[in-house]
């Protein structure tokens, strides 16, 4: 994991070593370990590593080899393999870095390198012959990559602020983006931010940039439903085999590190599961977890931490941010995000990460995204029903039958959220009329016809993209790489492929993920099915500090008349007062809006 930027003047002039300086200062904090830049004409490239594999100097960026020179953020956790099967194409290396792979990969096979990478990369590589930069996004954007092309240049970085770095660049709010953050919470799920001008470059695609010309092109070259296909095991027992199987070796590629790793424990099955995995490989290892705990509070999970503990026996340090401690990192974790956050779980995360390095941890694993594959949402029962009366529908009666028994508050539930999710959202009336934008710009979410399909929109659209960008961002700011076992492209794609029976029966979602798990967990966790993701006590703090979260939100309807309307603060008042929770997530937006907007 690293920091990368870089910039092609279209007058073709050099790139002021300044500018380089500026924007390698800027991203700094994804980067401890060294620095690098690289400067040919009207191209520089600039880079700060996080070294963890080969810590020598031998994997300084921007990495030369031939007549390439490349600046990687990521990790290609296949990188011996690959570098062995290079080595009898007749490429030597010089380094026992995965980034020495990435140049040689391309070299032998073009863009087809890619499909080969098993890992999460965001990298530009610089053909000094033929005078072009070929970029590449991993599958599903677990690395961010932003660019900009405008009529002065091409740019790119890691995080949106090292483009302040540019002579002349100027942020200007995207009011589009912004509005369905505040409106809706929406973040990260299309190629723009809300900085205007500056896209993603899609999850799986690349780009092409070719200096002589000035011209970009933009490719995707990985396409989920072409790896999509039907099981070849026939029972079920036969695919939660696979399925364990596919599990294990992602987790045992992610294992790989030169430095010291450790995992986030959130009490939940994802988590746990990936630990129960790694104790499996590695009898005997130390095991080195992290949990946020809020003990006494409805977000508390030391109940399943401490079942699993007992169990997987790990080295357990708990963490407990004081309401204090959250506060105050807002506006930190703002600045770090580039964009306002949705709820202090971003700010609870930081914490455990900053806790994670301060103990000497450089690798983290966690259990991000098992839960868009897996039908781990109350969302996806909707879907499931309608399957079901569409292919199934002598299975239905018993599924919803079971459902109602296991869990009854959550068929009412998912209906109204499957609803909303299907329905346009109305303008809210305490956002200025001037700034809701036409309907026919704002992003329209996908129908989930099935359950295959809801996870397909949460893996590409609202749902998983923001919490890889927060994901990505509170690691990298305190210097630590995060992996995510589950989001191994053989799983993903192996686990859109199971029958929906397989992911929710009688109401257990997740099914063959408990089932591979039995015997390795204990029960307080498999037979867990209340969803709390990464929880904070928010809701108990805004009651309990009212007047804090006011002053907040009073500032930014006082600093930006045009966006919020005069009857926000009332609005909010009584919502705190008459405890009206629905409406905690708009307070929260809005004073999170006000202090990045402040730094912007």
């Amino acid at each position: 994991m690293c920091g990368i930027f870089g910039l092609v003047n279209k007058n073709n002039a050099p790139v002021s070593p300044e500018t380089t300086a500026g924007a390698s200062r800027l991203l700094a904090h994804r980067g401890p370990d060294g620095q690098g830049t690289l400067h040919d004409g009207p191209l520089a490239l600039a880079h700060r590593r996080l070294a963890i594999f080969d810590l020598s100097d031998k994997g300084r960026q921007p990495m030369d080899y031939r007549h390439y020179a490349v600046v990687f953020n990521g990790a290609i956790y296949n990188f011996p393999e690959l570098r062995e099967e290079l080595r009898r194409h007749g490429y030597e290396f010089h380094t026992n870095t995965d980034t020495e792979v990435i140049p040689a990969a391309y070299d032998c096979w073009g863009p087809g390198c890619l499909h080969r990478f098993n890992g999460m990369w965001a990298f530009a590589l610089y053909d000094r012959r033929q005078r072009r930069l070929f970029c590449a996004r991993d599958r599903f954007g677990i690395r961010p990559f932003y660019y900009l092309d405008d009529g002065q240049c091409f740019a790119f970085a890691s995080e949106v602020k090292a483009f302040g770095a540019i002579p002349g660049y100027r942020f200007r709010l995207n009011a589009i983006r912004a509005y369905e953050f505040l409106a809706q919470g929406w973040q990260a799920h299309t190629e723009e931010c809300m900085a205007e001008g500056i896209r993603q470059l899609p999850a799986g695609c690349w780009a092409d940039y070719r200096l002589d010309g000035h011209r970009l092109e933009i490719r995707r070259y990985y396409h989920l439903e072409e790896h999509v296909r039907q099981p070849e095991e026939q029972t079920f027992e036969d695919r939660k085999r696979r399925f364990r199987e596919l599990l294990a070796d992602s987790v045992r590629l992610r294992l790989r590190a030169d430095a010291p790793l450790a995992l986030s424990l959130s009490g939940g099955l994802d988590s746990s599961s990936v630990l129960a995995v790694q104790a499996a490989l590695q009898p005997g290892a130390p095991l080195d977890c992290f949990s946020v705990v809020f003990p006494g509070t409805t977000a508390d999970e030391s109940p399943y931490v401490d079942a699993v503990a007992r169990q997987c026996r790990p080295t357990l340090r708990k963490l407990t941010p004081a309401f204090e401690s959250i506060l105050d990192g807002l506006e930190q974790a703002c600045w770090f995000q580039d964009e306002p956050i949705a709820s202090a779980a971003v700010i609870a995360h930081f914490r455990m990460v900053q806790a994670i390095r301060g103990q000497g941890f450089k690798v983290m694993l966690n259990g991000q995204g098992a839960d868009e594959i897996l039908a781990g949402y109350d969302k996806f029962y909707w879907p499931f029903f309608r399957e079901l009366a569409r292919t199934r529908p002598w299975r239905l009666p018993g599924e919803v039958a079971g459902l109602l028994r296991r869990s009854p508050p959550s068929l009412p539930d998912a209906w109204r959220r499957f609803r909303a999710s299907r329905a346009r959202p109305a303008a809210p009336g305490w956002l200025q009329p001037d700034f809701v934008p036409p309907p026919e710009q704002l992003f329209r979410r996908s129908s989930d016809a099935d359950v295959a399909a809801c996870s397909r929109h949460l893996l590409r659209g609202v749902g998983l993209p923001v919490l890889l960008q927060y994901e990505d961002r509170s690691a990298m700011a305190n210097g630590v790489e995060s992996r995510l076992p589950f989001m191994d492209h053989r799983l993903v794609e192996y686990s859109l492929s199971l029958p929906a029976e397989d992911k929710i029966r009688q109401g257990a979602r997740k099914y063959i993920l408990r089932q591979a798990m039995a015997g390795r967990l204990p029960a307080a966790v498999l037979e867990r099915y209340g969803k709390l993701g990464f929880p904070t006590p928010q809701t108990e703090w805004m009651e309990q500090h009212p007047e804090v979260f006011l002053t907040r939100l009073e500032a930014a309807v006082r600093q930006y008349p045009g966006i919020f309307a005069a009857g926000l603060l009332p609005r909010a008042r009584a919502a705190l007062e008459r405890r009206e929770r629905a409406f905690y997530p708009v307070i929260w937006r809005g004073m999170a809006f006000g202090v990045w907007a402040g730094g912007f």
